[in-house]
């Protein structure tokens, strides 16, 4: 008997991933909350605009997520695999705004940006 992609053990790893990538967003989107706040509270110096930005940029950031998960959906990937495919465009996004606040930060306190270890 062969499940293929709905092997039980298959939907298992794949929710494992889905969560994972929740919980990756999750810190991620804190990060970018923290360092915007902290700057808009005056700690360090936000780059000009960044609180018009910080609205402005999810409105391109959610259609791209619903294309990439949309395109997805069509060509046939895995139910649990769907989620990792939404967040992906999300979370580079966030990845890029955390380096972008964390290098005004770093400049400001002397030390060095906040990342991640892989």
């Amino acid at each position: 008997m062969s499940f293929g992609i709905y092997a039980p053990w298959a939907l298992g790893i794949g929710a494992l991933r889905s969560w994972s990538a929740a919980a990756l967003l999750a810190v991620e989107a804190q990060q970018v909350i923290g360092l915007r706040i902290a700057g808009l509270a005056g700690f360090w110096k936000l780059p000009a605009g960044e609180s018009s930005r910080m609205v402005s940029e999810k409105l391109s950031a959610f259609p791209e997520a619903g294309q990439a998960l949309g395109q997805a959906m069509l060509s046939g990937t895995a139910p649990m695999a769907l989620y990792g495919t939404w967040s992906a465009p999300l979370m580079r996004r966030a990845q890029a705004n955390r380096k972008r606040l964390g290098r005004g930060a770093a400049k400001q306190w002397g030390g060095s940006a906040p990342r991640h270890r892989r």
